[in-house]
């Protein structure tokens, strides 16, 4: 009896310690998907700028925005999971009691690291390949896709392991926080 409580201690230690670095780790992505907005909008203004002037501030603009957007989408996916952000579409969950509407959530975060998982385990390979060739998007400047992918292929298996942590209930408290919110 004393071994299953250590045991079912170590696992809730585990999990804690796993949710507080994939924590840590997406806010630090999610700062830097914060600074590469600015770089998109610094981009877009010397074009703008360049345009209205006549003169090329910034040659390669769409190449590089094409590659810092993605960047930024992804960067940000991990945190926006954790904290919820995503659309939603809740009519019908909604609707049930908290216990019901709890399975249903567990199953949707289930499927989707599974689904996610999959596509990690399939973009690492192309990313490892795309740096290895240092590749670049045709263009005016080169601007190299590498990063992007592999930053893809990183957010993606963060995603994955968010929903897991969700999937297992390591985030229960908030959604009892949120129906007695919602009960409000």
């Amino acid at each position: 009896m004393v071994g299953d409580h250590r045991l079912a201690d170590s696992r809730a230690h585990l999990v804690h310690v796993v949710d507080l670095a994939l924590t840590v780790i997406d806010r630090v992505f999610a700062f830097f998907a914060s600074l590469g907005l600015i770089a998109l909008m610094v981009i877009g203004g010397l074009e703008v700028v360049g345009r209205t002037t006549g003169w090329r501030l910034f040659r390669g603009q769409v190449e590089w925005s094409e590659v810092v957007l993605v960047t930024i989408v992804f960067l940000a996916f991990a945190h926006a999971q954790r904290t919820r952000q995503h659309v939603a579409v809740d009519l019908v969950t909604r609707q049930l009691p908290a216990r019901p509407r709890r399975w249903v959530q567990t199953a949707g975060d289930t499927l989707g690291a599974i689904f996610l998982f999959a596509m990690s385990w399939m973009a690492f390979p192309i990313a490892l390949d795309s740096m290895a060739e240092r590749e670049a998007r045709y263009g005016a400047t080169g601007a190299p896709i590498w990063p992007a992918r592999m930053i893809l292929a990183i957010a993606l298996l963060l995603t994955a392991m968010r929903l897991l942590l969700q999937a297992l209930g390591t985030d229960q408290d908030e959604t009892l926080r949120q129906e007695g919110r919602d009960a409000m």
